[in-house]
C-alpha cells in the first residue's frame, strides 16, 4: 500500500476492526466482473485511487490534486466502500462510498451536511436510511453492465441491511447557475420532486431559482443521474453549488418499498 506523510496516517486508521464490514452474504457476480465490500486497506485504497483517476485526473472535478494519487477526505475513514472487481485483472473498476447514521452519529457525520441543511430530515428518515456518493466507473469500463452491477450491488446492500432508503448529493458538471435553474424547473415540469421532503441547500451554497424556463430549454443529464430518474429516484429541493468539485449538485433520495415491480425484477430476480 502507499502510505506516506500527506496520508497523515489515513490509512492507519483503517484498522481490520473497522475494515471488516459486514459484507454481503455472498459476492455479485455478473460475466467478468464481481461485486463485494471492500474488506482489507489495500482494496479500500483501490477505490480511493479509481476515485482520484476519475474525480481528479479526468474530470478535473475535485480538490487541489495529491501526491498519494488518492481521493480522500475526513468521511472515508467511517464509510463502507463498495467495489466492482474486474475478475480477470482482478483491478478495481467501480466503486460507491456509503455512510450510515450508525457510523455518522448524527446528521454532521454526513457528506450532504456540508452542502444541505439535514436537518430538516426526519429521524425516521435518517435512521433507515444510507448516504452514497463519489459513485464512479474507469473510463474503459464504462458500459450499462457494469452501471447495472454497481447498482444491483447497492440495492442489494441496502435491503441486506434493512434500510429503506438511500439519499446523496447526485451532480451535473458545471457551475452555471442558469444552467442549475433550468435543470430543477425541468425536475418540476418533469414530477420528479418528491411530494413531502423538502431540503434546502445552505445559504453560502445557495443561489436564486425563480425564473420560468421553457420546455425547449431541456438539459442532458449525466448517465447516472438518467439511471436514478428512471428508477424512480426523486429530488428534494433546490440544489446547491460545490465550488470545491466544480458541479451543482442536487439532494436526492431513493425509496426501495417504491421501486416498481420492474425494476425489482430487474435488480432482486430470485
Amino acid at each position: 500500500m502507499v502510505i506516506n506523510n500527506e496520508l497523515g496516517g489515513f490509512v492507519n486508521t483503517l484498522s481490520v476492526s473497522r475494515v471488516l464490514r459486514k459484507a454481503f452474504a455472498e459476492e455479485i457476480v455478473e460475466g467478468h466482473y464481481r461485486a463485494k465490500l471492500a474488506q482489507t486497506p489495500a482494496e479500500i485504497e483501490s477505490a480511493l485511487r479509481l476515485r482520484y483517476q476519475v474525480f481528479n485526473v479526468e474530470l478535473s472535478a475535485a480538490p487541489q490534486p495529491t501526491v498519494s494519487g488518492l481521493d480522500f477526505d475526513e468521511y472515508d475513514a467511517g464509510c463502507k466502500h463498495l467495489i466492482i472487481i474486474e475478475r480477470i485483472t482482478n483491478k478495481t473498476i467501480g466503486t460507491y462510498r456509503i455512510n450510515s447514521i450508525e457510523s455518522a452519529k448524527d446528521a454532521r457525520g454526513f457528506y450532504a451536511f456540508n452542502e444541505f441543511s439535514l436537518e430538516d430530515l426526519l429521524p425516521e428518515v435518517l435512521h433507515q436510511a444510507m448516504e452514497v456518493g463519489r459513485a464512479c466507473i474507469a473510463r474503459e469500463h464504462r458500459n450499462s453492465k457494469v452501471l447495472f452491477l454497481l447498482l444491483k450491488a447497492l440495492l442489494n446492500y441496502l435491503k441486506q441491511s434493512q434500510k429503506r432508503y438511500f439519499f446523496g448529493c447526485c451532480s451535473i458538471f458545471t457551475q452555471d447557475s442558469t444552467t442549475g435553474a433550468k435543470v430543477f424547473r425541468q425536475f418540476e415540469r418533469e414530477g420528479h420532486l418528491h411530494p413531502k421532503i423538502r431540503v434546502r441547500p445552505r445559504p453560502e451554497r445557495a443561489f436564486p431559482i425563480n425564473k420560468f424556463f421553457a420546455e425547449t430549454d431541456r438539459i442532458e443529464l449525466p448517465s447516472l443521474f438518467n439511471i436514478y430518474l428512471k428508477m424512480g429516484i426523486k429530488i428534494c429541493g433546490e440544489p446547491a453549488i460545490d465550488r470545491a468539485f466544480g458541479t451543482i449538485d442536487f439532494f436526492v433520495i431513493f425509496d426501495l418499498l417504491a421501486m416498481s415491480e420492474k425494476y425489482k425484477r430487474m435488480f432482486f430476480p430470485s
